[in-house]
């Protein structure tokens, strides 16, 4: 029962921070728009292992990310510098045009970017943290590996319900919209500068 409890809280948690529109989300269907439903399922899933890992690291070292200061602005200033330089790229890209045609990438290369884009969303180490510490504040345990393991397979499986229907709107809504397709770059540019702005002031200021 108690394990259930661990996974369902993790798994709701977890699908309510990635429920609103944002950077991995609007990735993960522009990946579908331009290369295809499987390519948008690829990358779902290596976002989804990244969202593992990243809720295991902050739920297994809660109590020193939340002490050290020196760790959580290393983390700031690496997330700033990487936002920066993604928000460069997409505006910058040009957008390919709306097609549904499942383009021929290897499925690796697909994984890589889901990995890629989710793993410079390091704010959801932050998340977690703050997660992790109302949970213990509300007589959840870490103390034992199994719990945490549980815990960061509900977040990772939560965010992964909301990643697929991202990947199905990419298939049966955007995809149609040669509009938004065209403008689905500039969205995610604007998305990273947004992010880069927000964490060079939570560095400096």
């Amino acid at each position: 029962m108690q394990s259930a409890i661990y996974f369902f809280t993790a798994f709701g948690l977890s699908a309510l921070g990635a429920l609103p529109v944002g950077l991995i989300n609007l990735s993960l269907a522009n990946r579908t728009i331009e290369r295809g439903r499987k390519a948008g399922l690829a990358a779902a899933t290596g976002a989804m292992l990244v969202e593992f890992i990243y809720t295991f690291v902050a739920v297994y070292f809660i109590d020193i990310l939340v002490r050290n200061e020196t760790i959580g602005q290393s983390i700031k200033l690496f997330s700033m510098i990487v936002l920066l330089v993604f928000a460069i790229y997409y505006l910058t890209k040009k957008s390919s045009p709306s097609k549904q045609v499942e383009v021929k990438k290897s499925d690796a290369r697909n994984l890589f970017y889901g990995i890629g884009i989710a793993g410079i969303n390091m704010l959801i180490i932050p998340y977690w943290i703050f997660i992790g510490a109302w949970l213990k504040s509300n007589g959840f345990i870490f103390d034992e590996i199994s719990s945490i393991l549980l815990i960061a397979a509900g977040s990772a499986l939560g965010a992964m319900a909301v990643f697929l229907v991202y990947v199905w709107l990419g298939m049966r809504v955007l995809g149609k919209l040669d509009r938004v397709a065209h403008y689905t770059n500039k969205v995610i540019g604007v998305l990273f500068l947004i992010l880069a702005v927000v964490q060079c002031v939570r560095v400096f200021i």
